[in-house]
């Protein structure tokens, strides 16, 4: 309750699965009434980014700031996340400082900043004013879908391998 301490059972509960950290605090020794170390360390990384990410979201503050929320998690996870947050978060402002760029078409701004100096725009405009900015994007865009011939090849392979041992 640290991000609203009069929230009710419920709210903690919404947030929780804003965050999709329902499902680890049930697996909790005691649940949502686990106690937990003061410096986190009962948690993984990824578990520790997921609370932060709900304290957040059950406070519901008008300007919400994210700092690189998501480096801990798998993509799966962050895409739950940012599609529960984007959803939450629609009529307030939402500042979200990443390093990975594969979600940045779906902002209604994207702000690149270098030098002290920061240009404003869609991600389609970033991508035509600022070259930095589109070898970034692209480079990102690039690993992510070699990233995904290699998963599903892997797939294949593990699928032909359990075929000839099993003799189909």
């Amino acid at each position: 309750r640290y991000g609203r301490l009069d929230a009710k059972e419920e709210d903690v509960v919404e947030a929780a699965r804003i965050a999709n950290a329902d499902s680890f605090i049930r697996r909790l020794p005691e649940g949502y009434q686990t106690m937990l170390h003061s410096d986190g360390s009962n948690l993984s990384q990824g578990q520790r980014q997921l609370l932060a990410i709900a304290r957040a979201a059950i406070s519901r503050p008008p300007v919400l700031i994210l700092d690189d929320p998501f480096s801990a998690l798998d993509k799966n996870t962050e895409k739950q996340i940012f599609a529960n947050l984007k959803q939450q978060t629609k009529d307030n402002i939402v500042f979200l400082i990443s390093h990975r760029l594969y979600l940045f078409p779906q902002m209604n701004q994207v702000i690149w900043m270098e030098d002290g100096k920061a240009v404003a725009g869609t991600h389609e405009e970033i991508l035509e004013k600022i070259p930095e900015y589109r070898s970034l994007y692209e480079t990102q865009s690039d690993e992510r879908e070699n990233a995904k011939v290699e998963t599903e090849n892997r797939k294949t392979v593990s699928e032909h391998t359990e075929e000839r041992r099993s003799g189909r």
